[in-house]
């Protein structure tokens, strides 16, 4: 009877290259798992692949460069020495759009909004979709409302604004008195005219009124100030040099909170990495990088633990110091 062999089966097997590529021996000399020669080639599951290659797209610049945004606006974003620049991918040509860097030390850049800011440990700038750049300007805080006219006191409604020497203050009036006091703990003023609004009509200083700075008190020109409830709006300036160099000095930024805000939202954003108040981290407003509050910090670890970067897993912000790691969440 007829019998069919079955063919011999042929095996073969995949040499292991996970030594790598060794360029400081010759060839013969390395072992079997090492290659001499693997430009652009990565291993993935055992498989040799071509990875990306790297282009040299732009070479200059007047110092070392200390942040880098890939992405916005259609140019990549980057710091270096006192300028901020874009590079343009598509026609490869790089342009100044900032040149007046009070630093060169490291910076975070981070997209919040509409916008991309740029926080070093002396600036903080917002980039516009259109690539115009300027300091942030911070939002005026409306501290306290139906203030007595005769004290300055009230009812608390936002905390002060670490970057803004502004604060709004709105009275009620009988229609009687002729002066307004500030709050006290703001006083003196500073030299920033003092603006008043009374149901919507704007007032100005020295036409309309006179401020004593010392003395926080607001002397109206004429009679009385108008009666009406929570209508006079004061808008007056008072520079707490400590608070505003709390936020100057950081240079650690990142956006989290919220609980659809996964790693690239969030609904406030974090600073940290200021030199003087090492382990402290703080926070800006809901929803608003130009609002950050005088009671909005975290202390994280020991005070001489300094916190040098922020990452992000699932709902949680983690906060890496020289020592040890924390996580915050809310």
């Amino acid at each position: 009877m007829a019998q069919l062999n079955a063919p011999q089966a042929n095996y073969f097997n995949l040499q292991s290259i996970d030594g790598g590529v060794v360029y400081g021996k010759l060839p013969y000399k390395l072992a079997d798992n090492q290659s001499p020669d693997m430009c652009n080639l990565l291993l993935d599951q055992k498989l040799l692949c071509k990875r990306r290659g790297v282009e040299a797209v732009y070479d200059g610049g007047a110092g070392s460069i200390a942040a880098v945004y890939p992405d916005f606006a259609g140019a990549c974003w980057y710091a270096s020495g006192n300028s901020l620049f874009a590079l343009d991918y598509t026609a490869k040509t790089v342009t100044a759009k900032y040149t007046a860097l009070s630093g060169t030390g490291h910076g975070t850049f981070f997209a919040y909004g509409t916008k991309l800011y740029y926080k070093s440990a002396s600036d903080f700038l917002a980039i516009e979709p259109s690539g115009t750049v300027a300091p942030v300007t911070g939002y005026v805080p409306l501290i306290l409302i139906s203030c007595d006219p005769a004290t300055g006191s009230g009812t608390e409604n936002e905390a002060l604004n670490r970057i803004s020497a502004g604060f709004r203050v709105r009275y009620t009036s009988t229609g009687t008195v002729s002066t307004l006091k500030l709050p006290k703990a703001l006083l003196p003023l500073d030299a920033t005219a003092v603006a008043v609004d009374i149901s919507g009509t704007a007032k100005a200083e020295t036409t309309d009124f006179t401020v004593n700075r010392e003395t926080g008190v607001l002397t109206v020109v004429g009679t009385a100030w108008p009666a009406g409830t929570n209508h006079i709006t004061v808008t007056a300036y008072h520079t707490d040099a400590e608070s505003a160099a709390s936020i100057a000095g950081c240079h650690v930024a990142m956006p989290y909170g919220g609980d659809a805000a996964g790693l690239t939202g969030g609904t406030r954003i974090f600073f940290a990495g200021n030199a003087q108040t090492q382990n402290t981290v703080y926070y800006s407003g809901l929803l608003d990088p130009t609002y950050w509050p005088d009671n909005g910090f975290i202390l994280i670890g020991q005070s001489d633990a300094a916190v040098t970067a922020f990452g992000k897993q699932y709902d949680l912000l983690y906060v890496f110091t020289a020592r040890s790691l924390h996580s915050v969440q809310y």
